[in-house]
């Protein structure tokens, strides 16, 4: 698939340079017109602040939703640790399958334990999972207070869109001994590309974390658009210069 690219219109330029001969040739303006349009001045000003605020809230928004909806991921042997979101219903977990392979091989019936930002915990058991697709499926057998959210659909993902990644980096390092806070970042997706292997992959810019695994890429309207799933990282540095999804597709 071709990779897609983002470039600079040129229109308004091309407008803008043709204006003043555009005015030359219509005459003079109407001086009432002039008045009028610096008049609707503060308006559209106030329209655009607006939309802009409107936007910021709805991420805001989208944000909260996504942190009630994501779980720390932890096997019972305490080997393999990620996180996963809820999706559909709060007892289904999607993660990734490199995250719970090493329960019991990542197995249907394999022990998992979840936890939630709001101190919920519950054991879960593996359902379904795709190596290839590096995704795995668990069923939670309790209560673990998250609330579950939806995936958008293929249209909803275009190049250039803004989205945000969020997880729990870092507490593999702690053992999942510190306090459950998810980490949130963001960034435009580059491209979405279907792999020889016919998974569907999103490039993204918001940055991810060994940790990150199996957690939510998600739009401005707190949808799932993909499932976090490896970084290409600098050299030495294991941060990630650029995401990969799984495509929510």
């Amino acid at each position: 698939m071709p990779r897609f690219r983002l470039r600079p219109t040129r229109v308004g330029l091309f407008a803008l340079a043709a204006l003043p001969a555009t005015l030359a040739a219509q005459g003079p303006a109407d001086p009432g017109a002039g008045r009028d349009s610096n008049a609707a001045r503060p308006d559209s000003a106030a329209t655009a602040d607006s939309s802009g605020e409107a936007a910021v809230r709805q991420g805001r928004a989208a944000v909260r939703r996504m942190q009630a909806a994501t779980v720390l991921v932890q096997c019972a042997n305490g080997d393999g640790m990620g996180s996963g979101v809820a999706v559909g219903s709060a007892r289904i977990i999607v993660t990734n399958h490199h995250v719970i392979a090493a329960c019991d091989a990542g197995a249907p019936g394999a022990l998992v334990g979840v936890r939630s930002a709001s101190g919920g915990s519950a054991p879960a058991r593996v359902v379904a999972t795709d190596e290839r697709l590096d995704i795995a499926i668990l069923s939670v057998e309790g209560n673990v207070d998250a609330t579950p959210v939806q995936l958008a659909s293929d249209a909803d993902v275009v190049a250039g869109q803004m989205v945000w990644a969020l997880g729990y980096p870092g507490l593999a390092q702690s053992g999942g001994s510190a306090d459950v806070v998810a980490r949130v970042t963001v960034g435009p997706v580059s491209r979405e590309a279907q792999l020889q292997d016919g998974r569907y992959i999103l490039d993204h810019s918001a940055g991810i974390y060994p940790g990150n695994s199996g957690g939510p890429l998600f739009d401005g309207c707190g949808k799932v658009v993909g499932i976090n799933t490896m970084i290409a990282a600098d050299q030495g540095r294991g941060v990630g210069t650029i995401g990969f999804a799984v495509g929510a597709r």
